[in-house]
């Protein structure tokens, strides 16, 4: 997909974003009152989504048999696979590696 009009006819909830950022524009953006302009970015509101963010580039090679699950990958230019997408919910849950790692993980 790469229009909103795609998204939209696709039922995903999406949210106008500065250009060329991901800041959404307006206050108002949780409750899809704002229109979006020619040079928006398009945003996803992950209330249905699950968003992995995978910032260590050693993590990546534990992930190969998630990502054949049919998830949705994305990411910058420098690290292109960098968020694993899953449609569902799920509890906020923050995993941080351990202080002793730090020489690796950092």
């Amino acid at each position: 997909m790469n229009t909103v009009e795609e998204y939209k006819q696709n039922n995903f909830p999406v949210i106008p974003c500065e250009e060329n950022g991901r800041k959404p524009i307006g206050k108002e953006w949780q409750n899809n009152v704002i229109p979006f302009k020619p040079g928006n970015n398009i945003g996803l509101h992950l209330i249905e989504h699950i968003d992995i963010d995978i910032d260590n580039p050693n993590c990546h090679k534990y992930l190969d048999q998630i990502k054949l699950k049919g998830c949705a990958i994305y990411g910058r230019k420098s690290n292109p696979q960098s968020h694993l997408l899953f449609k569902g919910q799920t509890k906020y849950k923050k995993w941080v590696m351990h202080d002793s790692f730090e020489p690796w993980f950092k």
